[in-house]
């Protein structure tokens, strides 16, 4: 017997069908416990103040106290083996909030906790917390003090994420690279957004984004593959264009984009473009996608495949091995992305627009890493796979970034690719085909 998700765990405690839940494996997002903390010691405040955070800085999830756990040779995570309710009197729930309040930061919503059985005549049960998905404009969750076995470490500050069964702590260099975007994002003004305080039309942007690359991932069959997302949303919906299905019109421009190369990385995807249920279009390969619906918003994907934004760099590259992002093949699809909708879409409506970037699944496989130094190589030479080490992980594997789009389709394309390296924590002056602020379609096509 055993559950396969959160939402099921909860049903079965709240049904009192305990025997349900033995053989449950730990995971993302479940946590079990046998005993309470004891938060009379330092660091087991901290433990408590831990666990909370990895959730919430992951995709939520449920601390469930009351099941003792095993792990034998059959299985790689522990499950739970025993049902051992806690007595009531044991555990002060506002003692669990407070603690949580002072040294997790910012503040999360929605955290909160409950007994099975509820009934308050019976002395013992099964306590859970529960930690909401938090917003991603919330991210990241900081413990505000580090606690080892030997002691507490005043002033330090770490950042955990829950990472299949286990807590992981996002490496130095990651937190780095968050406070380098900050102050960068500080300098830039009013007039970009998606960083600091969350808004409202962010917010619900963010939700068709998210939906728009899950579809992605069912129309490519992207559900193992790491890919990047680029997406062109107007300020207000556009009335759908009388061109729009014609094939002399963006249909016809979805078919066969404008390209800076024809053996290069563009947008085209020399698939048939197919009416979607909600008379959007798409056309997509095991490459890379392209979606327009019929209020502008225009999406193009890439995955991160040895056969597109890997191409040549990762020739060597045996089983789980990390994944190269190739940054001149990043640098022109996002170019030729940026191209596309400044050429085709914008001069549809005058008013703003917002670019965003999605990197998604880039801890499939074996991760994806990137090597910015590529990007400056001497003339066309290439390295493959193994004869660099230079490499940079993401500082997460899912996340978007949001940004006013400019005049120029360069310009746009730089800024973009400036997030996607600040992601990886990399200074943008290594970015390729750079001139003056924007990407250069003639440092990619040199003119004769």
């Amino acid at each position: 017997m055993a559950v396969d998700n959160q939402n099921d765990l909860l049903l079965a405690l709240q049904r009192g069908d305990y025997d349900l839940v033995l053989g449950t494996a730990e995971s993302e997002q479940i946590d079990f416990k046998e005993a309470p903390y004891q938060l009379e010691l330092p660091r087991q405040r901290w433990e408590l103040a831990k666990d909370v955070a990895s959730f919430a800085n992951s995709r939520g999830g449920v601390i469930v106290f009351g099941f003792r756990t095993s792990r034998d040779e059959n299985h790689l995570v522990d499950t739970a083996l025993e049902h051992r309710p806690i007595p009531k009197a044991l555990i002060d729930w506002s003692s669990y909030r407070d603690i949580v309040a002072s040294w997790v930061r910012p503040g999360m919503f929605g955290f909160e906790a409950r007994w099975f059985p509820a009934d308050p005549t019976i002395d013992r049960g099964v306590f859970v917390l529960t930690i909401p998905a938090q917003p991603e404009d919330c991210k990241h969750f900081l413990v505000c003090e580090m606690v080892g076995e030997d002691g507490s470490f005043p002033g330090s500050v770490g950042v955990p994420v829950r990472n299949a069964d286990a807590v992981t702590w996002m490496r130095g260099e990651a937190l780095q690279s968050l406070v380098r975007e900050a102050l960068w994002w500080r300098r830039q003004g009013p007039d970009v957004l998606g960083r600091g305080q969350p808004d409202e039309r962010g917010t619900s942007i963010q939700g068709l984004v998210s939906d728009r690359c899950r579809a992605i991932e069912s129309l490519a069959g992207w559900s193992e593959v790491p890919f990047i997302a680029l997406h062109a949303i107007p300020a207000h919906s556009i009335p759908r264009p009388d061109n729009f299905y014609s094939a002399h019109g963006l249909r016809g421009r979805l078919a066969s984009p404008s390209v800076l190369r024809s053996d290069g990385f563009g947008v085209a995807t020399n698939a048939q473009v197919e009416v979607r249920p909600d008379g959007s279009l798409s056309c997509g390969t095991r490459r890379k996608v392209l979606w327009l619906s019929q209020d502008g918003f225009l999406t193009a994907a890439g995955a991160a495949r040895g056969d597109f934004l890997g191409w040549y760099v990762n020739q060597g590259r045996e089983g789980r091995q990390p994944l190269a992002l190739n940054p001149r093949v990043t640098a022109e699809y996002v170019l030729e992305f940026c191209r596309f909708f400044h050429n085709e879409l914008k001069t549809y409506y005058t008013g703003s627009w917002d670019l965003w970037l999605s990197i998604v699944g880039f801890d499939r496989g074996g991760g994806v890493v990137l090597v910015p130094h590529l990007g400056q190589a001497v003339g066309h030479a290439l390295l493959m796979w193994g004869e660099y080490s230079d490499t940079l992980r993401p500082i997460a594997p899912r996340t978007d970034r949001r940004l006013l789009s400019g005049d120029s389709s360069g310009s746009d394309a730089y800024r973009l690719l400036v997030e996607l390296y600040a992601l990886f924590a990399s200074p943008p002056d290594l970015i390729p085909y750079v001139v003056d602020g924007a990407i250069s379609e003639q440092a990619i096509v040199p003119r004769r």
